[in-house]
């Protein structure tokens, strides 16, 4: 048996290698992006409780405003996280401070309690109808990239949560552990007198 090989088909075949690699990385990207989102919609996602809390989506950097706005129409008195943020004396740090949202909703004349909480209590307070605005640290080692989201239920498999654009996001429990760990496990629980 002879082997040969000859430059002059170098490029074509060079080509048709980096053609095949890229449609490779196309096809691995599309797949799990599809089952991503069967995972989401699957039968282990569907919850055991989930509160019928209002959902106002997010603008640039205003979690804090749209979480408080979503607590503050559940409980019968909605306002427009565009208000909020307004109103919340931080809005130029890119962000809200956790002390702000306590303070505006004690303002506003709420019941309401920070702590560091557990799993077990966040549970707790939805099996009594009381959706728990908390911290995520979403970042990557040391970077820091806190967002409040409004835990509105959860199953055995993780919590729901309205989160920035999406409504009901289910988190899977040791994601949802992890990003609110890093975050000091802060809860906020804002309830009518």
């Amino acid at each position: 048996m002879c082997f040969s090989f000859s430059l002059q088909g170098t490029g074509l075949w060079l080509l048709r290698i980096n053609v095949l690699a890229a449609a490779l990385i196309v096809l691995i990207t599309l797949s799990s992006c599809g089952l991503q989102e069967i995972s989401r919609e699957g039968e282990g996602h569907r919850p055991d409780r989930l509160l019928n809390v209002p959902f106002y989506p997010q603008t640039d950097y205003q979690c804090g405003p749209s979480s408080l706005s979503s607590i503050y129409a559940y409980w019968g008195s909605p306002v427009a996280p565009s208000v909020i943020a307004s109103e919340l004396k931080s809005h130029t740090h890119r962000g809200t401070l956790t002390i702000d949202l306590y303070i505006h909703a004690k303002k506003r004349g709420y019941r309401v309690s920070q702590s560091e909480g557990t799993l077990k209590e966040l549970v707790g307070l939805i099996k009594q109808g009381i959706p728990v605005i908390v911290m995520l640290d979403r970042g990557i080692g040391f970077f820091q990239k806190n967002h409040f989201v409004v835990l509105v239920g959860y199953n055995s498999k993780g919590v729901f949560a309205h989160d920035g654009q999406e409504k009901n996001r289910f988190i899977p429990v040791d994601e949802f552990k992890k990003q609110w760990q890093r975050a000091g496990n802060w809860m906020l629980v804002i309830r009518p007198r």
